[in-house]
């Protein structure tokens, strides 16, 4: 499945907004809605330039039209945190489910 990158950017920040700064406080529950707030209209350039960096470009995960190649990148980070079990960032802990709720998100964008 492919989406948009304006797909993408809904359901990232909805992810953000209730998996991340609802359950989140103090400094971490402001920099989630910073970010948010950010990302609001530079979510295609930042994307842009990820999906263009050499290591990621190798990668090819857009199609010939530019989209999201979600299937393939699902995948890939399920199998990371399979083996990485869990990780931490600014308090919050992501594991499994986060990358399942952010995919599901993304299918229904």
């Amino acid at each position: 499945m492919t989406i948009t990158i304006e797909q993408a950017q809904r359901a990232v920040m909805s992810f953000v907004e209730n998996e991340i700064a609802k359950k989140a406080t103090g400094v971490t529950r402001f920099g989630a809605y910073f970010v948010m707030g950010a990302l609001q209209n530079k979510f295609p350039k930042v994307v842009s330039n990820i999906l263009n960096t050499p290591i990621v470009a190798m990668m090819d995960f857009t199609d010939e039209h530019g989209h999201l190649k979600i299937d393939e990148i699902y995948q890939f980070a399920r199998d990371a945190m399979d083996k990485a079990g869990s990780i931490e960032m600014y308090g919050i802990i992501f594991n499994q489910s986060d990358i399942d709720k952010l995919y599901h998100l993304m299918q229904t964008a």
